[in-house]
């Protein structure tokens, strides 16, 4: 039986609304791109995650306690249990010199630490939505649970993935883990702004009690972020 605390690897859809609504997450690549939500840059295949951490919705994550590894289901989040309930308190109104590139209705962007939803533009005032944009919403999730992971590096790795989408080199020397970051990932403001909280949760789920990042440099991955850098985001 899963239980608080266990790590598992889950695969699931999610839907807005009930089970023919639309598709805003998966970890299914074929289910993604039938629904254009497909990342080129995430791993699919499944997530892993350590129950009742946060790591998945709270609904979601209540659904898995208590069943064994290999059951399927589905499950009705309620906004509560989602990603909460609309709340027009979030509502801000900014000038247009807070923002770098010059805002658009429905735009993402980034202003005093966190992540906000361009609402409406009023002469040179710009309202941003601080609600997740699936806020009050009711969601419908398929699951199933594919494993219970024990093995400690499996943990690191399935951690670092959670965080980064993708998998990374890894490995665990002693009772450090030693992660290799991209050049390119390396120069995220996201992963800037996630590694440290990345780094406590392997030290306070795993038998790790250090971690270190390194990033490696040579013509190929200078190379190859430069590139990067040129293409169009």
């Amino acid at each position: 039986m899963i239980q608080d605390g266990d790590f598992i690897k889950l695969t699931y859809t999610g839907r807005i609304g009930d089970e023919n609504g639309d598709v805003f997450d998966t970890t299914d690549e074929e289910v993604a791109r039938e629904n254009d939500i497909f990342h080129e840059e995430y791993t699919y295949g499944g997530e892993k995650i350590i129950v009742g951490a946060g790591h998945a919705l709270k609904g979601l994550e209540e659904e898995v306690i208590g069943k064994e590894v290999g059951h399927s289901g589905t499950v009705v989040l309620p906004p509560e249990k989602g990603f909460g309930e609309y709340d027009p308190e979030l509502i801000r109104s900014y000038g247009l010199s807070q923002f770098k590139e010059k805002p658009e209705v429905g735009m993402r962007v980034f202003v005093e630490g966190r992540y906000g939803t361009v609402r409406r533009l009023i002469g040179r005032r710009v309202q941003v939505d601080f609600n997740h944009p699936l806020a009050g919403k009711t969601l419908h999730y398929t699951y199933q649970i594919e494993e219970k992971i024990d093995d400690e590096l499996e943990k690191v790795r399935g951690l670092v993935q959670l965080y980064t989408k993708e998998v990374l080199e890894t490995r665990i020397d002693g009772d450090e883990a030693i992660i290799n970051i991209p050049l390119r990932l390396a120069h995220s403001s996201t992963w800037i702004m996630s590694k440290q909280n990345l780094a406590e949760d392997i030290i306070k789920h795993t038998k790790v009690n250090e971690v270190v990042f390194t990033e490696r440099y040579n013509e190929e991955s200078i190379a190859s972020f430069r590139a990067g850098q040129a293409l169009p985001r």
